[in-house]
């Protein structure tokens, strides 16, 4: 899961309560701390200051709302006549305050601390009115052939996480695509899914069944891993990203625990013997599910190893990180030929990456070097995020750099994210010439106060009693706002395109564009089966709020001089609209056509 741009989502400054002062037996939530201060984040959605007349009072109002899970009680410290404040967040200070009235707790009853995110810089002074924006000339440039992009990529919840990301419910038995029922599940397959290449798979999370030594992962009910191998096929995935959110608790110290802050911190011994047992251990994991028809495709030794959560999470540091993937990488190597290993699921080859990166025998097992920046504004990914990571790795040529986990940690999805998140898309392509991208969530739980800005659709889980979702149990709906960012390109962009050089008259920060060919016939996955080689795809995109973008592009072919004959199709995106017709194209006996994006649109122009 992601983080604060920086670090990762919920990156831990704090540590556990120490014992409690008192617990209050009225409320049935457990572990209330007295004489305590507990700050929450206002800027929460979910954030409320309501009456009360206690702390017991304050905890029991948390315990009956579906979005609390933690409660402040203030007293006359901020707000007297409402002084019980909830959130769906973490709370972000505990300070021990004797002989006060304070009063807080959690809904798991273990409290991590989290910071609130940094407040963002003041925004630039707005600019004055100045009419339509300059019109564009992009030259496509059909003979300067870039990278092979594989895909794009999505996870899947496939079990149960506590509201805002808070602990993982040990009695409930839910996710996708288990909770669908069977039409449901076709149309999510065939409808969102189809076109997706990859699907990511969190281990010590969202698979996180345990054998009973508590040494390797197992499927947490008889069908669990027989509906992932129904979505592989369904969907028709290249295949999985299997990575660790946190291994089997057996491996973890001080103690053996899912939780980074209950003791499930590190790895347990550095020992060489230990640490080569733990190898074997993973190894026997990605057996286990190559054993149920789970193709591996990608795999990650620890997603954020940085980060300590209220989920499943260990840390490394670059050193215990280097000693393991050492151990580890060459077992998995030699049990899968083709599966390509990624380092380090946040930072690339810096900070917890830099010593696998820093030797060449760990280096040569590395695919690619994988960052998180999520929700992100798209302007930061104008950037070669491969310059820090210049040295020969797997195939002894410098292994690429990408994203593999996107979303907006904060806030609802909104039109704004919306082209922000294509344009994401295009950048890490263009910028970085990253050969695939990948966002959080296919759907989450209507219930889950992250799930706006994390899935891109909802589904209704069959304990979500709420009148008001609009969704029956067991169906899932769009979150249009997410889905419109990708749509297009899950569907009219194939598997294994192209890139072509674009020069652009000015490169500019709110209107992109990406253009690739077609690869050869058969090779660009479900929706392309019959799509010919070599025919060229256009994406451009104008986030402008306001004004309409006039753009030329202008086809040329400096080996030959030839430009395609066949006209080019288009279909628009938008936060309200999903893949709307456009007509055809013809281009000109110069090699050129014009396009007008709307606001806020993402195009996507087609001779194929």
């Amino acid at each position: 899961m992601g983080g604060s741009a920086a670090l990762g989502r919920w990156a831990i400054v704090g540590v556990l309560l120490g014992p409690v002062a008192a617990t209050v037996p009225s409320c049935s939530l457990p572990n209330t701390t007295m004489a305590t201060l507990f700050s929450l984040d206002a800027h929460d959605p979910h954030f409320l200051a309501v009456a009360s007349t206690s702390a017991s009072d304050c905890c029991q109002i948390c315990a009956e709302k579906s979005t609390c899970n933690t409660w402040s009680y203030t007293a006359a410290k901020w707000t007297p006549a409402t002084p019980c404040h909830l959130s769906a967040f973490s709370p972000i200070a505990i300070e021990p305050v004797p002989g006060s009235p304070y009063a807080g707790g959690c809904r798991s009853g273990h409290c991590v601390v989290v910071p609130a995110p940094p407040t963002p810089p003041p925004p630039p002074p707005p600019t004055p009115p100045a009419g339509p924006i300059a019109p564009g000339v992009f030259q496509v440039q059909l003979n300067a052939t870039r990278q092979i992009i594989l895909g794009i990529g999505y996870e899947i919840q496939s079990d149960s996480i506590g509201s805002g990301n808070h602990g993982m419910p040990d009695g409930k038995i839910s996710g996708v695509p288990h909770d669908l029922v069977p039409s449901e599940r076709t149309r999510f397959y065939n409808e969102m899914l189809k076109g997706f290449r990859f699907c990511r798979l969190a281990l010590g999370l969202y698979f996180r069944g345990l054998d009973q030594e508590r040494q390797h992962m197992i499927e947490r009910w008889p069908t669990q891993l027989a509906e992932l191998y129904e979505m592989q096929q369904g969907a028709g995935i290249d295949g999985f990203e299997a990575e660790y959110w946190s291994p089997a608790p057996f491996w973890k110290g001080p103690n053996q625990s899912w939780y980074c802050a209950s003791g499930g911190a590190h790895v347990r011994s550095t020992a060489p013997e230990f640490v080569e047992q733990f190898a074997d251990a993973m190894l026997q994991d990605a057996l286990y599910l190559n054993a149920s028809k789970l193709r591996l495709k990608w795999w990650g030794l620890q997603n954020e190893p940085y980060a300590c959560t209220g989920y499943g999470s260990m840390q490394y540091n670059s050193s215990v990180y280097h000693e393991v993937f050492a151990a580890v990488a060459p077992k998995m190597i030699a049990a899968f030929p083709n599966l390509k290993l990624h380092v380090s699921s946040g930072s690339g080859c810096l900070d917890i990456g830099a010593g696998v990166y820093n030797d060449p025998v760990t280096r040569g097992y590395v695919d690619g070097w994988t960052f998180h920046h999520t929700g992100s504004p798209s302007n930061s990914e104008m950037k070669d995020e491969r310059k820090n990571c210049p040295l020969p790795a797997r195939g002894g040529q410098p292994a690429p750099a990408f994203n593999n986990e996107y979303e907006y940690l904060g806030g609802a999805a909104s039109p704004d994210r919306c082209i922000n998140t294509a344009q994401d898309v295009m950048n890490w392509f263009v910028f970085s010439e990253a050969p695939k991208w990948t966002w959080l969530h296919a759907l989450k739980p209507t219930y889950n106060s992250e799930a706006s800005g994390y899935g891109l659709g909802f589904w209704r889980p069959y304990d979500d009693n709420s009148t008001t979702t609009g969704i029956e149990k067991g169906y899932w709906k769009y979150n249009y706002y997410n889905w419109n960012s990708l749509a297009g390109f899950a569907k009219w962009m194939p598997w294994n395109a192209v890139r072509v050089t674009v020069q652009e008259d000015t490169v500019r920060q709110d209107q992109r564009v990406l253009a690739y060919l077609t690869p050869s016939m058969g090779a660009g996955g479900p929706q392309h089966t019959g799509t010919a080689a070599g025919r060229l795809g256009v994406v451009l995109t104008n986030r402008n709020p306001k004004e309409p973008f006039n753009v030329t592009l202008r086809l040329t072919n400096a080996s030959s001089g030839s430009i395609p004959t066949l006209p080019f199709r288009g279909y628009r995106y938008g936060p309200n609209v999903t893949g709307i017709e456009l007509g055809q194209q013809s281009v000109s006996s110069s090699g050129e056509f014009t396009v007008v994006l709307p606001p806020q649109s993402i195009e996507f122009w087609l001779c194929y």
